[in-house]
């Protein structure tokens, strides 16, 4: 049996790297290839390792409109989706109100309950015949949760002789978080303790793709895309067959990534300006540009770059506005960041005073 697993979806507008709402529909074409490529390859199962939205506690109108519109869509196409909750799908601190749950209600999806953990028996699932188990664990902040939820879904499965496939959401020790979007990395879980309980352990929550703890069985899925800066490599998602669940095929997605252009490529004629930034959010890294700014947008963006910003090693080659530019939609952390790069602080600085924010904004929203 072949099943597709994806995770970290974030889908949201991210208006921060665009005007328009393209960057939304970016993460709605995430669900809709992978629509399509299960609808090819006759796979019927899908696994989500959650933060299915972005915003935590709040969900935009369009996102969830366009996401309900897409699952339904998935579920003509006769798609089972079984989905992990994730810290930004959250709206309390144990995931009592999540944003997945008015999806399980219209039937579009299966998740986890109240107690932040969920077994499921494929064969008991309606058009299926084969014999997997699978166990999910919402995010939880600290590891003696993890423990009791872990436990709490062992105890009720039961020991069972089919493959078992654990789905977490979850920061193990050693990992790479992969992404600048998550505050600070608290969590301290030994991954061994958990991928020996399972044939196959996934987790979402880190954006990397990589293997957990010792075993040479579990995985982080890897976010579909690039949400921010920083985060690059390749992106899409995973098929594991139940028969070698050793083994996973990745399979990239074709979806903008953020790029750096510098100024000496701009006036070398063997490099690929095109090829470069058609589709992608543009960095344009310069000291002295060989042509005017405004020109110079005009042209990355006839040659279609989706977004661009100007980046230049000297600080008086763009006059700084007084006032700080915010958008709404932006994350505390994003917030932060904007200040300090706004009022100058030294960027010896800023990794403390980010951390110390962070923590008096996750104490004051308790």
């Amino acid at each position: 049996m072949k099943i597709l697993i994806f995770s970290d979806a974030h889908i949201h507008t991210w208006a921060e790297h665009s005007r328009d709402d393209s960057r939304l529909h970016h993460c709605i074409s995430v669900l809709r290839q992978i629509r399509e490529y299960c609808v090819h390859h006759k796979i019927k199962l899908v696994l989500f390792g959650g933060d299915l939205f972005h915003k935590r506690g709040v969900l935009y109108t369009l996102p969830y409109n366009l996401v309900v519109k897409e699952l339904a869509a998935w579920k003509a196409a006769g798609l089972t989706l079984l989905a992990n909750v994730g810290n930004h799908d959250a709206a309390d601190r144990l995931a009592k109100v999540h944003a997945l749950q008015a999806l399980e209600s219209a039937g579009l999806l299966y998740t986890v309950g109240d107690d932040g953990w969920a077994n499921w028996s494929i064969r008991a699932l309606e058009g299926f015949d084969d014999e997997v188990e699978i166990t999910a664990i919402s995010y939880c902040a600290e590891a003696g949760e993890l423990r009791r939820r872990v436990d709490a879904a062992l105890t009720a499965r039961g020991k069972v002789s089919v493959p078992t496939i654990g789905l977490f959401h979850h920061g193990f020790r050693g990992a790479r978080v992969g992404t600048s979007l998550e505050y600070i990395v608290k969590e301290d879980a030994d991954p061994d303790l958990y991928t020996k309980l399972f044939d196959t352990l996934l987790s979402g929550h880190y954006h990397a793709f990589q293997e957990i703890g010792s075993l040479g069985n579990a995985w982080y899925i890897a976010s579909p895309m690039e949400f921010v800066r920083g985060e690059t490599g390749p992106k899409g998602f995973i098929v594991l067959d139940t028969k070698n669940p050793k083994k996973l095929e990745r399979v990239m997605l074709d979806l903008p990534r953020f790029v750096k252009l510098m100024g000496h490529q701009i006036a070398d004629d063997d490099f690929d300006i095109e090829a470069h930034v058609k589709g992608n959010f543009v960095d344009m890294v310069f000291e002295e540009l060989p042509v005017k700014w405004e020109a110079l947008e005009r042209t990355l963006k006839k040659l279609g770059a989706a977004g661009i910003r100007a980046c230049p090693t000297r600080a008086d080659k763009l006059q700084k506005s007084s006032r700080l530019a915010v958008d709404p939609t932006m994350g505390d952390r994003q917030l932060l960041e904007a200040y300090m790069e706004h009022v100058g602080v030294d960027p010896s600085e800023r990794d403390d005073l980010l951390r110390s924010g962070l923590s008096l904004i996750e104490e004051a929203t308790k």
